[in-house]
């Protein structure tokens, strides 16, 4: 599991370097169901929402499944 998280600031989520408030929430609603967390496996990522939305542009368009 990656998690991305962007849309709130870096002192509710943090950054790549220190964990915020929020992310120490979020791994343990995340350890609680899934026996792991994203703060020992490092596997998330903040990334500021003007960025997310640059990236997005970039991106083909793909198949709604849905």
């Amino acid at each position: 599991m990656y998690l991305i998280f962007s849309g709130e600031g870096s002192t509710d989520t943090g950054t790549d370097e220190f964990p915020g408030p929020m992310l120490y929430l979020i791994d343990q609603i995340i350890n609680k169901r899934f026996s792991s967390s994203i703060l020992d496996t490092q596997n998330y990522q903040f990334i500021p929402r003007k960025q997310l939305i640059k990236r997005a542009k970039v991106l083909p368009t793909l198949p709604k499944i849905l």
